[in-house]
């Protein structure tokens, strides 16, 4: 996977016709589902870029309140987070490519402590195929696969 720490995010990407392919998708009769909660603007773009980059379509709620909130890292609550929806079938992909992402920005912490005790939790994801519990690192949440039918 890519060096993300120094990754720069053009602000003008058009995300619309990965948006359009998703709601053509689920109008067709593919499931979706809840995917990712995020504190930031910058990985809600990175990560939809890395997904779009693998015709991963996504769907991004919640952008708009994010800015008026500067993008800050909100913790306490998800109420303001950015839901990132996608496809129920890309789910398993898009995981790996979360997880790859996850693993370069612990790569990155400064602080021994914190990225052994963050690569923990990420081997636990890694250890399993699925994710049981929404799991959150460094203001990203990965919510469970759901079932088809659900």
């Amino acid at each position: 996977m890519e060096d993300f720490e120094n990754a720069e995010i053009d602000e003008n990407v058009d995300f619309t016709q990965f948006e359009e392919k998703f709601f053509d998708a689920v109008k067709s009769g593919k499931e979706y589902q809840h995917f990712l909660n995020l504190s930031s603007q910058f990985d809600c773009m990175l990560i939809r870029s890395i997904l779009a980059s693998m015709n991963i379509p996504t769907y991004a709620e919640g952008m708009n309140i994010n800015k008026l909130y500067g993008g800050a890292y909100i913790s306490s609550t998800s109420d303001f987070k950015i839901k990132l929806y996608i496809l129920i079938d890309d789910y398993d992909d898009a995981l790996v490519a979360v997880k790859d992402y996850i693993k370069s920005k612990i790569d990155s912490e400064p602080s021994v402590a914190d990225r052994n005790k963050a690569l923990q939790i990420l081997e636990l994801l890694v250890a399993s195929s699925t994710v049981s519990n929404p799991q959150e690192l460094f203001g990203i949440s990965i919510l469970p696969k759901k079932c088809l039918g659900e």
